[in-house]
């Protein structure tokens, strides 16, 4: 038996914290499991010798580098490589009405979905209480159940993992925020398509990142959630957290920073910056979400939406420097809490030592 690289990503990421619950180490290995109520991985069985896919793949041991996706593909320095940058509302009322911020990730997966480009999809649905749970959807049906955030993380590159395995599905769409984007990235270039002889070499990956101020350990939002059978909606703008219920809470995020994930504190990626397309509120009017293609895959996926008639969308109404002003400030406010910690000798993920070293 050869626990060798679980036991270092024991060592490094899960106890001091740092696990931000995204699945990957689970997806491609059945000794390996999940435990969603204490927000951690375990091993339950006899490690492969020599293999260290589980070390290698963790978005917050590994960092990842852009050009790989993005080529030189040029951008901007605060909000990442972007192609084209639009304000997108699905174009169906009631989509909109009844999805987060006018239904942008709904209208375009329902595009891709409805022309083929895409197999199936991974998204976040929940159970009664708001915890999230991963699900492979395989038409645009299936997307009704998926609408709205939910602000605790969702094990989808474990969900991926069995979308590898499916002989029916060769092209899926992945919705996640930034750090379990990075996962993805990791196992693409790790395990699909590494070295051209990959079992999963031919599985296309789209990916769809959403903006992301910081996720919550379900188990410890769950006290701050008044009636969560009755939430009808989630959200976090301008660091106020709502719950809409039969009554309508908001509280500053500062109040709920017993239940944030403490990887949280020391991420500065606002914009989900490897995904294809990413995608939230912050920079456009309401009722709109602000849409970044990052590269062809994403500026496909979106054309597809607009002309397809599932979405419609406006470059003039997005406000390009509050989104800046957000996003600098997540990365100002990240790097002051780790040079914080870094000063008072505690432990720093291996993704955020790749960073200050100015590699990924």
């Amino acid at each position: 038996m050869d626990e060798t690289m679980f036991h270092e990503l024991k060592k490094e990421v899960i106890d001091p914290g740092f696990c931000v619950l995204c699945g990957a180490c689970s997806g491609f290995c059945d000794r390996i499991e999940l435990d969603y109520e204490g927000a951690i991985p375990r091993l339950v069985g006899s490690c492969v010798k020599g293999c260290s896919n589980c070390y290698d793949h963790c978005p917050m041991r590994a960092g990842f580098d852009p050009s790989q996706v993005f080529g030189k593909t040029e951008g901007d320095p605060i909000i990442g490589p972007y192609t084209e940058v639009k304000a997108v509302r699905a174009a169906d009322e009631e989509v909109r009405e009844k999805a987060q911020d006018g239904g942008a990730v709904t209208a375009i997966l329902s595009a891709v979905l409805d022309r083929g480009k895409i197999d199936a999809a991974v998204v976040v649905e929940r159970d009664e209480k708001w915890r999230p749970i991963p699900r492979i959807v395989t038409s645009k049906d299936g997307l009704a159940s998926s609408r709205g955030s939910k602000y605790s993380p969702s094990p989808n590159a474990d969900e991926l993992g069995r979308v590898f395995r499916r002989e029916d599905i060769k092209s899926v769409a992945v919705v996640d925020v930034g750090c379990h984007i990075r996962a993805i990235r990791n196992m693409e270039y790790g395990i699909l398509y590494n070295a051209g002889f990959s079992p999963y070499s031919d599985l296309k990956i789209y990916t769809i990142g959403l903006f992301c101020s910081g996720n919550f350990i379900y188990r410890r939002l769950l006290p701050h959630l008044k009636e969560p059978e009755a939430i009808k909606k989630m959200d976090v703008t301008r660091g106020m957290f709502t719950a809409s219920g039969r009554e309508k809470e908001s509280r500053p995020v500062s109040q709920l920073e017993d239940a944030l994930m403490p990887s949280c504190h020391l991420c500065g990626d606002y914009t989900a910056e490897l995904a294809d397309l990413s995608v939230g509120s912050i920079g456009s009017p309401e009722g709109y979400s602000t849409v970044i293609a990052r590269n062809l895959m994403g500026w496909g996926m979106l054309r597809d939406a607009v002309q397809r008639g599932y979405a419609e969308a406006d470059p003039g109404l997005v406000d390009l420097e509050a989104l800046k002003k957000t996003v600098k400030r997540k990365r100002e406010k990240a790097l002051r809490r780790i040079n914080r910690e870094r000063e008072q000798g505690k432990a720093t993920p291996g993704y955020i030592q790749c960073l200050l070293m100015g590699k990924g």
